[in-house]
C-alpha cells in the first residue's frame, strides 16, 4: 500500500466536493469499489469492479469476497495470482510483543487472549461472561490469558481481573501496538473476543 486516503462520511458538502476532485486528478486507471458507491463514476477512472459480480456464497468472510473480486479483474494488477491475506510484522514489534508476555506465556499452558471490547456497544458480549470464560478456561485447561484492546477496554477488564490469578491472566489493554498485537495472536492458541477489529486480525493471523 502506498497511499491511505479516508473517507470521512460526515465532511459537509463542500469538503466532500474537493476530495472528488482531488482523486480526479490522480486519474486512476482502476478502482476496485467494495462498498458500491458512486465515486468511481464522479473521479473519472478507466475501469471499476462491477457491483453487480456476487461472490460464491462459500466466501463466507469479506475479505475472502474482497479478493474474488481483485482477481476478476487480474488483467489490472500485476500479481493477481499470489494475492492472499498478509499481515508483515516487523520484527522488532515481535520483539516487543515478546517481552510483555515474557516469562508469563510458555508451552505447557494453552495460549488465550481475550478481547472485551468493541466499538458499539450492541455488538458488545456481556463481560460477565468473558469473566466467566476466562474462570472456566484457567481452571479446566490452566490457560495463560492475556486481555487485549486499547486503552477504554482497560476499565472492562479491571472490573473482574483481581477475581482471576494473576499467574493466569495478565492486562495488556492500551499496551500494545496494532503489530505487536497481531504476533501475539500469531502465538495464541485461542482468540475470544466481540465482533470487532481484533476479530478480524485474528482471521487474518490464522489464530
Amino acid at each position: 500500500v502506498e497511499k491511505v486516503i479516508p473517507f470521512r462520511k460526515k465532511m459537509s458538502l463542500h469538503k466532500q466536493l474537493d476530495f472528488l476532485i482531488s482523486l480526479r486528478k490522480n486519474r486512476y486507471d482502476l478502482v476496485a469499489d467494495f462498498k458500491n458507491t458512486l465515486i468511481p463514476f464522479f473521479i473519472g477512472v478507466k475501469k471499476i469492479t462491477v457491483s453487480a459480480q456476487k461472490p460464491p456464497s462459500a466466501l463466507e468472510h469479506r475479505c475472502h469476497q474482497h479478493l474474488w473480486k481483485l482477481k476478476k479483474i487480474k488483467n489490472f494488477l500485476k500479481n493477481a495470482d499470489t494475492l492472499d491475506k498478509t499481515y508483515p510484522i516487523p520484527e522488532n514489534e515481535k520483539q516487543r510483543a515478546r517481552q510483555l508476555v515474557a516469562g508469563f506465556w510458555n508451552p505447557s499452558h494453552p495460549k488465550i487472549v481475550i478481547a472485551a471490547g468493541a466499538k458499539s456497544d450492541i455488538k458488545k458480549w456481556p463481560t460477565s461472561y468473558f469473566f466467566k470464560v476466562a474462570q472456566l478456561a484457567i481452571q479446566e485447561l490452566g490457560a495463560k490469558i492475556i486481555f487485549a484492546g486499547d486503552h477504554r477496554d482497560a476499565q472492562l477488564v479491571q472490573g473482574f481481573l483481581p477475581l482471576l490469578p494473576k499467574e493466569h491472566a495478565r492486562d495488556l489493554t492500551g499496551k500494545t501496538s496494532l503489530p505487536g498485537l497481531a504476533h501475539l495472536l500469531q502465538e495464541a492458541s485461542l482468540l475470544i473476543s466481540n465482533d470487532s477489529a481484533i476479530m478480524h486480525m485474528g482471521w487474518l493471523v490464522d489464530t
